[in-house]
Parts: C-alpha cells; structure tokens; sequence
C-alpha cells in the first residue's frame, strides 16, 4: 500500500516529536516540512522566573525542528521586552550556530546556517543576561534552494 504526504505543517510534526507523541521516518518528516520561505518552525514564548536557567542565571527555552542536510535555514528570535541570545544543537549536542545581536542597534538575534545533516535540531531561545524576560517570538524559515520535496511516496507494508 503507498500513502502520499502533501504538506502537512512542520509545527505540527516537530511539536509531535518534541512531545514523543510519534516517531516518524526521516522520509516522512522531510516531507512534513513546510514549502520553502514558509515558516519551518514559529513559536511566541514566554522567559519566565521558573524556566530554566544557564550558568550566567539567565532563562531559556528549547525548540525542536527537522532539518534535511544541505538545507539552509535562517532562524530569527526577537524580543521588545528583553535582549536576545540565540543557539543552534544538532542531534548530537554540538552547537552549531549562536548569535546575540543583529547589530548595534538591533538587540534580536539571527542566525542562517546550512545544516550538516538529516534529523532534530534544537534551538535555545535566551535572554543575554539573567536580567532578561518577557515575551519573544522564534521563527524558522527554510530559505530557497534547499533543495526540499514538496511530497513523497511511502512503501508502507
């Protein structure tokens, strides 16, 4: 029997991931992700006093997303109530993109990696210091040529 899988949300699929609601194969993730500059991943959070907390005291929060290898992503975290401190893991732990300020004036963070392989990346949504709360949003956006499938066909016995 062979199901096709069209577009079904990426928020969808990696909020059932993080929450180890499901366990699908990496086919069929990629093939969950959202078309291409459409949001991968988009969250509005809340650093709060009971989150956890970095060596330095400051909050933060993690997010999960599936990335294929080759796929360039620009992950975004903006905050008007606090200044930002973004971080990028692999599925191994290794970090692979941190940010603190877009510029001088710009307090948000951005980041746009290519990533180096198929699976679960986690971002760490921070304040820069441990005088830093309050709401933010987080934004995962697969930028062109990333070379996704808009579907694929599944065996499924």
């Amino acid at each position: 029997m062979q199901y096709s899988l069209r577009r079904l949300t990426h928020n969808l699929v990696s909020a059932l991931l993080s929450l180890g609601a499901i366990a699908l194969p990496l086919a069929v993730q990629n093939a969950a992700m959202a078309s291409v500059g459409q949001p991968l991943l988009q969250v509005l959070g809340l650093l709060e006093n009971g989150d956890a907390t970095l060596s330095d005291n400051s909050l933060f929060d993690k997010h999960w997303f599936v990335g294929r290898a080759g796929e360039t992503v620009n992950i975004t975290l903006t905050s008007e109530e606090f200044d930002t401190y973004l971080m990028v893991y692999d599925a191994n732990g290794h970090r692979i993109a941190q940010n603190d300020d877009i510029s001088d004036a710009n307090k948000n963070s951005s980041v746009t990696v290519t990533l180096p392989a198929d699976g679960q990346y986690r971002i760490v949504a921070n304040a820069f210091n441990d005088l830093g709360y309050g709401h933010y949003k987080l934004t995962v956006v697969s930028l062109p040529d990333s070379n996704k499938p808009n579907s694929v066909i599944i065996d499924a016995d």
